[in-house]
């Protein structure tokens, strides 16, 4: 039976970030250790959430609401993941995605 679930885990150290994806049969955890703009980060999630709030108010937004929601995702997935960790997340088969996030990462 395949395993069609992946896990990727983020945990937050003052402004660092340890990041690993793997699937549930690895043997070995690989992480990354990287550092964090903090600030640009929660700036760019602040917009990313008054996007989906305006979106949802006018009754799911057009093609114009959509390409920006999408822009403003690839500008957080590039400050918050590095090119390795993006790069097992686009070759991956996996069907599912579990996020485990650290406490101070939830509301990214």
């Amino acid at each position: 039976m395949k395993d069609d679930t992946i896990y990727l885990e983020v945990t937050r150290e003052k402004k660092r970030l340890k990041i690993g994806v793997y699937k549930p049969d690895d043997v070995i955890w690989h992480y990354e250790d990287t550092p964090a703009a903090m600030n640009r980060i929660e700036a760019h999630s602040v917009s990313m959430i008054e996007m989906l709030n305006n979106a949802s108010r006018k009754g799911a937004g057009g093609p114009d609401e959509f390409e920006n929601l999408k822009s403003a995702g690839r500008v957080l997935c590039d400050e918050l993941l590095p090119w390795d960790i993006k790069e097992k997340l686009r070759n991956s088969d996996a069907e599912y995605l579990i996020l485990k996030l650290d406490d101070r990462m939830v509301h990214i």
